[in-house]
C-alpha cells in the first residue's frame, strides 16, 4: 500500500501531484429535470470537485426544446 492519501472533510482522497486548480463547467440537458435530480447533480459535481482539486465550479441545466 502507498501512503498517497489525504483526509478532506472526513473523507479519504488521493493526494494531488500538482498544485494546479481549475474550474469545472458542467452542463446537464433534459426537458424535465426534477429538483431531486438537480440536487444529485450538484452533489456529484461537488464531490468530483474535491477529487479533481477544482474551484469556482459552474453547473448549468438546459431544457432541450
Amino acid at each position: 500500500m502507498h501512503n498517497y492519501f489525504v483526509i478532506k472533510n472526513g473523507e479519504t482522497h488521493h493526494r494531488f501531484r500538482y498544485d494546479n486548480k481549475f474550474t469545472l463547467s458542467v452542463h446537464f440537458y433534459g426537458n424535465d429535470i426534477t429538483k431531486a435530480e438537480k440536487e444529485t447533480a450538484q452533489a456529484l459535481v461537488a464531490a468530483n470537485s474535491v477529487n479533481l482539486n477544482s474551484i469556482g465550479n459552474k453547473i448549468y441545466f438546459h431544457n432541450r426544446s
